[in-house]
């Protein structure tokens, strides 16, 4: 017999005072905790230890002895069945005249004479891991145990749920690891046999649940050797709410097809987040053979502290990130420089909590840095002067800790860099990307396909999906159930609608609505007050739309249609004049007597009268990765005598053109996803084939066409990068092009 009556490392104890009279009786539950550890519970009749009770783990013995004196006394034993301490264990100890009465679930009572007689008033010590209730209180289920919490621990408590049922195994020790970004858990299960394939865990709190893709570990534990093997886990992005505290109620797990139901060990507290660490590392270190598991690796590492770590190494290798652009938590486009002249570093990732990118060579672009090859061109010998790159790094994970770069080196050390906080978002962070560098003819597919195209698209759609309701504003009484709605987005050069509202005074509207919508809202005031001015000049009705934010051309258009109320729709640029006052008759009227017809656009000319648009085809340029890309056929000639009427065309320019608004809402308008301009009118158009429909110019409806005039100036290297990205966005669709013939025309839509 030990001479320590507590056994394992206890930080504190519970001492309770009682009166033990003839005939009463204790329940005494022993977690699993306290069996493992050797916690003992000890009744006291002054200073004389009367009565103290053990588990023996190794042998499945409760024990019961006395410590009268200097001197133990013997061991008097109660065998465990199989499987009775796989939830804790349950005593009922009755005090009788001259002997004792131990009770276990599924073994005869051990009565024992003439020794352990505590009666009168007695002093109870026991572990927080062991729970004491008199005879009053019901003994078939173990009671609550709720133990002082720790200094220093995190907010997070666990409760021993009242009535275990179908557990597997139970959780010892959890902490939330803000250096691992996630729960950090651990304790023994049940014969989980062989760890494989993935882990579906799910930690059950009072008022949440937290379910994710585990990282586990088995392991050796010798003192439950006979019941199961222990575990260390963790649980990527788990966040607690800052009120807290959170209550553990249960995890469950499947493994290797099997549900495990996991109950926190009563008594269970959060730890501190190095401890729970520690104790996952030294788990680790007695890992089952044969395991397909991360955890190991991921313990290993050093924990990211916010520090730049990097630094401090005194190595020539310079890595600095200058500005980043959030595309949603775990994801984020990265613009700076790096130096590596001795090529120290293995690879780049960007992390965030436990999720880790690829390396960012793989989906980077390098970009000229003339200010640090001047810096330290002379110091390292730097001939290229691209040191500077566009990264796009996803780790895959949603954690909402900020990511971070993890430097490896050839070593085999591991560094860290914090980043500085996104700031742009929307349009503006679209143009910083796409404006930062050109793409080389031979890299574009590349370029777009894995490190500009993708983090851009979400960013578009993300930034839509926030757009609110617009204002309106009337001029005038447009007719209550028009013809035609000529739906116009304005951005640029504000001046076009009162150029083209003198134009469209000469007549040949009556019937039709025109509806304006502004595409740049620091503008507002401004356009507002030409409206007013030019409805006062021409008399001509029209409404505003005014949407909150920069949308672009085709989220802009679609606005338009959503607030039309014409049986047909002219999209149409603000740059557009028409020859005649018919025009708008003879695009409508082809499109009422031919319903084979889809859509219908007008001959668009140059102010010379030269052919700006009479219908688009599609060719590869070698110099753009073979992509397909709309052409003008005959753009910049005189239309020749013999023009035909009607011309057929693959696709129509957006600056022109009339379809029916039931058949544009059932496409739903242009593609949101073509940032700006480029492509949308290509898609439309495509859609409309697939669906059997025609494309048309109609000749005789002539317009003057000042082409990107509306804009107003644009720099070229984000005007021409804008260009590539929708280029990229619509082969993509078209799943390379199988469904539009280069040629000139549309294939079956199931070609």
């Amino acid at each position: 017999m030990s001479d320590t009556v507590w056994g394992g490392d206890i930080p504190k104890k519970i001492i309770r005072n009682i009166t033990v009279e003839t005939g009463n009786s204790v329940y005494i539950f022993f977690s699993t905790i306290a069996a493992a550890n050797g916690h003992s519970i000890n009744f006291f009749l002054g200073n004389a230890l009367v009565l103290h009770i053990i588990i023996r783990v190794e042998k499945m013995l409760l024990v019961a002895n006395d410590r009268l004196g200097e001197r133990w006394g013997g061991e008097c034993v109660l065998g465990i069945p199989d499987g009775g301490l796989a939830a804790g264990l349950g005593v009922t100890v009755a005090f009788l005249d001259n002997r004792v009465s131990l009770q276990i679930p599924g073994a005869p009572a051990l009565e024992i004479e003439d020794r352990f007689v505590v009666l009168g008033e007695a002093r109870v010590e026991f572990a927080p891991s062991i729970a004491l209730r008199d005879s009053r209180q019901a003994a078939n289920t173990p009671p609550e145990i709720r133990p002082p919490p720790l200094q220093g621990a995190e907010k997070v408590i666990a409760r021993g749920a009242s009535a275990p049922q179908q557990e597997q195994g139970y959780v010892d020790y959890f902490a939330i690891c803000s250096g691992l970004g996630g729960l950090l858990l651990g304790g023994w299960v049940k014969n989980p046999c062989r760890l494989e394939g993935k882990v579906e865990a799910s930690a059950v709190f009072e008022g949440h649940e937290h379910a994710a893709e585990a990282m586990v570990l088995l392991h050796e534990r010798s003192d439950i050797a006979s019941l199961g093997v222990g575990y260390a886990m963790v649980l990527p992005d788990f966040r607690p709410s800052a009120e807290g505290p959170w209550v553990l109620r249960s995890l469950r797990a499947r493994m290797n097809g099997r549900e495990f139901l996991l109950l926190p060990s009563p008594g269970l507290e959060a730890t501190s987040e190095n401890e729970a660490l520690q104790t996952a590392r030294n788990a680790a270190r007695r890992a089952l053979r044969d395991q397909v598991t991360t955890l190991p690796a991921l313990l290993k590492r050093p924990l990211y502290t916010g520090d730049d770590t990097l630094g401090p190494l005194g190595l020539p290798v310079h890595i600095e990130v200058d500005d980043i652009v959030e595309v949603r938590p775990g994801a984020a486009v990265l613009i700076g420089w790096r130096l590596d002249p001795q090529e120290l570093v293995a690879s780049i990732h960007l992390r965030c909590g436990t999720a880790a990118s690829l390396p960012l060579a793989s989906t980077e672009i390098r970009v000229a840095r003339g200010d640090i090859v001047e810096a330290f061109g002379a110091r390292y010998g730097i001939a290229d002067h691209r040191a500077g790159f566009v990264a796009y790094g996803d780790t895959g994970g949603t954690a909402r800790d900020a990511c971070f770069l993890e430097i490896r080196l050839i070593d085999g050390r591991i560094a860290f860099k914090p980043l500085p906080h996104p700031v742009r978002t929307g349009l503006p962070a679209i143009r910083r990307i796409l404006g930062m560098s050109a793409v080389a003819s031979n890299d574009i597919a590349r370029v777009f396909g894995t490190v500009l195209g993708p983090p851009i698209l979400e960013l578009n759609r993300r930034r839509l999906a926030r757009a609110t309701e617009a204002e309106e504003v009337t001029f005038g009484t447009p007719p209550a159930a028009p013809r035609l709605s000529l739906v116009i987005p304005l951005y640029g050069r504000l001046d076009f609608l009162r150029y083209q509202l003198a134009m469209f005074s000469r007549g040949g509207l009556e019937a039709d609505e025109i509806v304006y919508v502004l595409d740049e809202p620091s503008k507002k005031e401004a356009l507002l007050t030409l409206a007013h001015a030019a409805f006062g000049s021409f008399g001509v009705p029209f409404r505003v739309i005014l949407p909150a934010e920069n949308l672009g051309f085709g989220p802009a258009s679609n606005l338009g249609l959503r607030h039309a109320r014409g049986r047909y729709v002219c999209f149409l640029n603000s740059d557009i004049f028409p020859e005649r006052s018919d025009f708008f008759d003879i695009l409508v009227g082809r499109l009422e007597t031919e319903p084979g017809i889809g859509i219908v656009g007008g001959l668009l000319l140059f102010a010379d009268g030269s052919v700006q648009h009479a219908g688009m085809d599609f060719e590869r340029p070698p110099e753009c990765g073979g992509w397909l890309f709309p052409t003008h056929p005959g753009k910049g000639r005189l239309p020749p005598p013999d023009l035909p009427e009607v011309i057929d065309a693959p696709a129509i320019s957006g600056a022109c053109m009339v379809i029916a608004r039931d058949l544009a809402m059932e496409l739903g308008g242009f593609d949101p996803d073509y940032p700006i301009g480029d492509f949308e009118d290509a898609d439309l158009c495509r859609r409309i084939v697939r669906r059997g429909l025609r494309c048309v110019v109609d000749t005789r409806a002539r317009a003057h066409h000042l082409e990107r005039q509306s804009q107003g100036d644009s720099a070229d290297q984000w005007r021409r990068n804008v260009t590539l990205l929708n280029a990229w966005i619509f082969n993509t669709s078209i799943d390379d092009g199988r469904d539009v013939d280069p040629a000139g025309h549309a294939e079956a839509a199931d070609a």
